[in-house]
């Protein structure tokens, strides 16, 4: 910024402030004056007040509750909450059981998709892959086999290898 930018922009500051003091000091008695407490406990201020804020209210779509009605609140969906895990923990899973023939010449992607269909396990894939990872898919051995669904891949494989 240059001398005479600096000195434009002090002389703004020194007429504005000159001009808010001149209105302060020789204009302050148009200026009706309310003490803070008797605007906050006159009636009419309190009524204004509920007005805007009922307003506001409206125009958001929000409700205003009492304090006793929002803990009720608050305790009902915790019950709800804790019923709810409650009802998840009592429910039972259900277990499947599948009978299968391995014959010989099968391979391990067809095993997997057998087991798969049965819902004995949750992917093909992923099981492929734990015998592949295994060295397992050659291994397998033809026979009958009993599986359900709450055995692990290496359960599994343990079996039929």
């Amino acid at each position: 910024m240059s001398k005479v930018g600096l000195r434009g922009f002090a002389g703004g500051l020194f007429v504005a402030t000159s001009v808010m003091a001149y209105m302060y000091y020789f204009h302050s008695d148009d200026v009706e004056t309310v003490s803070e407490t008797e605007a906050v406990h006159s009636p009419e201020a309190t009524d204004d007040l509920n007005d805007l804020l009922s307003n506001y209210l409206e125009e958001q779509h929000l409700v205003a509750i009492t304090e006793e009605e929002y803990n009720t609140l608050l305790q009902s969906i915790q019950e709800q909450e804790t019923n709810a895990a409650n009802d998840e923990a009592n429910q039972k899973e259900i277990i499947y059981q599948v009978f299968l023939n391995i014959s010989p010449g099968m391979s391990s992607g067809q095993v997997a998709s057998y087991l798969e269909k049965a819902q004995i396990i949750e992917s093909r894939s992923d099981f492929q892959r734990y015998l592949e990872k295994n060295k397992l898919t050659q291994a397998i051995k033809p026979g009958d086999y009993t599986f359900t669904s709450d055995m692990s891949f290496s359960e599994i494989a343990d079996r039929i290898t």
